[in-house]
């Protein structure tokens, strides 16, 4: 898992994925991606692109989360779900935005997300 915030040019396939949300089950996001500068995320089940495969889902569950770092200095969240029918038939996605990114963390993600996004270090983000 990438612990570190990186740049959202090397977030591979998160913008994807959040193109894939706003087109099905993300209704009226807090934030846009053009908004994020840093990312911090995981994709569940193993790295992201592994369920997918020339734009087609694989009979896959995936549910993921990314803490982002926005351009205005503020932190959001982006969690989505799907089941093995993929994003437009059992999917789920939501954001929310944080002063903080301890506040991201405690409110914006859900007790497992939370949980393995404190087991490791804590990501450097900008000052």
């Amino acid at each position: 898992m990438t612990r570190k915030l990186i740049p959202i040019a090397e977030c591979q396939g998160l913008a994807e994925m959040w193109e894939r949300c706003v087109g099905c089950c993300m209704h009226a996001p807090v934030f846009d991606i053009a908004d994020v500068d840093q990312a911090c995320y995981r994709w569940s089940g193993g790295e992201y692109g592994d369920a997918w495969k020339d734009g087609a889902k694989q009979c896959t569950e995936s549910n993921s989360y990314a803490v982002v770092q926005l351009k205005d200095g503020r932190f959001g969240v982006f969690l989505e779900g799907e089941d093995y029918t993929g994003h437009g038939c059992q999917c789920s996605s939501a954001t929310s935005v944080h002063a903080t990114l301890d506040e991201a963390v405690r409110m914006g993600l859900g007790g497992s997300e939370r949980d393995d996004f404190e087991q490791d270090d804590e990501p450097e983000a900008k000052t």
